[in-house]
């Protein structure tokens, strides 16, 4: 089998390999080999899973975006998008702040147009 001599070592640690090999039936079956853990939770193919050639392609699919998705979700410093974009507001009123009242702001609101 393919698995068996495929150099797996060479790859990185976090790597996780999908083979895929037909049976005499038609099916074929799923085997994963690299890291194993909390990667493997998320996907929807499991090692020596059988599954039909019909289905095969969209499983594959979506277990490589469930790994790439759980790989990126235990990274210490992964920040969400709604994160990252509050972080960047709250830089952007830091730096441009400008400390005034009320009636000073709609002062230079209104005084201040161009039109």
């Amino acid at each position: 089998e393919d698995y068996l001599t495929f150099p797996t070592q060479d790859l990185p640690n976090f790597a996780l390999t999908i083979f895929v090999h037909p049976l005499s039936t038609g099916l074929l079956r799923i085997k994963l080999a690299g890291t194993f853990g909390k990667i493997n939770v998320a996907t929807p193919l499991v090692d020596g899973m059988v599954v039909s050639r019909r289905a095969v392609g969209p499983l594959v699919r979506q277990t490589a975006i469930n790994m790439c998705r759980r790989r990126r979700l235990e990274q210490d410093s992964y920040q969400p998008p709604h994160v990252r974009r509050k972080l960047k507001i709250q830089d952007l009123v830091s730096r441009h702040r400008i400390q005034m009242s009320e009636s000073e702001f709609f002062a230079h609101l209104f005084i201040n147009t161009p039109y």
